[in-house]
């Protein structure tokens, strides 16, 4: 498309029915705008780096030059999954509607010149919070190159890799950045630690999920009601995640004031959760009964 008049340029707007991650978010990525459904069991990320890979197909380009290397990292070396209000609130995703197809159609059918020109593609783009050699840019790099070998102690390559296709890609044009992404990326695929996380967290932990090696005429088991020895701090709190579980739970101690001490412990933790707004009345109402 020609920048300068547009000609021949065309909205395209991605509209995602529900869960969007890895290159599910990474082709919307590519568009002119983003729909996503408000449905809060929706879940939007590229989780690729805790398999073993980093977000490729632009994704990790186009997600830093959108939100900054500050606003991108916590979502591309920590592979968050976030609900549509963070999504939105993130940068994620543009709009969090109830009908997501329909207001994307609305929007291509509106959309005027300015809208079909990324940010990054106009003369008076700046990337946010800098870049490299911009004073705030390159103390993002060093915290982020810190935590990164914090957490991994080098042991991880896609870290590693993720922060130099990120910090390269920011000193050259889009197009340069992209090549020097999938260069990355590559490396990442040909590492033999890499191709042993991918065959582990992903491919057998998934066959594992869905019963591979469960014994030959064993039925699929399922927990609906827990029995916890002890209220005490260890007690209560497989108790608590139990009952969030769905889990009927009987807790039991050696005296009924012990018992009820437990108790009252997951009802003060929904209590906390809820005046931080992460919990509902319903739901805490649900859990304690």
């Amino acid at each position: 498309m020609d920048i300068k008049t547009n000609t021949g340029g065309k909205p395209i707007a991605a509209a995602l029915p529900g869960t969007a991650a890895g290159i599910g978010l990474e082709l919307p990525l590519a568009t002119h705008r983003i729909f996503l459904t408000d449905n809060p069991k929706a879940r939007v990320g590229l989780p690729e780096i805790l398999v073993g890979i980093f977000p490729g197909a632009g994704g990790t380009t186009r997600l830093v030059r959108k939100l900054g290397a500050m606003g991108a990292f916590p979502f591309l070396l920590e592979g968050k999954l976030v609900e549509p209000a963070k999504a939105k609130s993130g940068g994620l995703v543009d709009e969090v509607v109830a009908e997501p197809v329909a207001a994307a159609r609305e929007w291509v059918l509106n959309a005027k010149d300015a809208d079909l020109v990324k940010p990054w593609d106009t003369k008076s783009y700046k990337m946010p919070g800098g870049t490299p050699y911009h004073p705030a840019g390159f103390m993002t790099f060093v915290g982020a190159n810190t935590m990164a070998n914090g957490k991994t102690q080098g042991a991880f390559p896609a870290a590693k890799a993720l922060l130099s296709a990120v910090y390269e890609g920011a000193l050259v044009p889009f197009d340069t950045a992209l090549k020097v992404e999938a260069r990355w990326f590559t490396h990442v695929l040909m590492n033999p630690s890499s191709s042993a996380m991918i065959r582990s967290l992903f491919l057998n932990k998934e066959a594992l999920e869905k019963g591979t090696m469960r014994p030959v005429g064993v039925k699929d088991q399922r927990v609906n009601t827990l029995g916890v020895l002890g209220a005490g701090m260890m007690g209560t709190g497989i108790a608590l995640v139990s009952a969030q579980a769905g889990m009927k739970v009987v807790l039991v101690d050696r005296d009924q004031e012990s018992a009820d001490k437990g108790k009252a412990y997951t009802e003060t933790y929904l209590d906390k959760g809820m005046k931080r707004g992460k919990v509902t009345a319903d739901k805490k109402e649900a859990i304690i009964s």
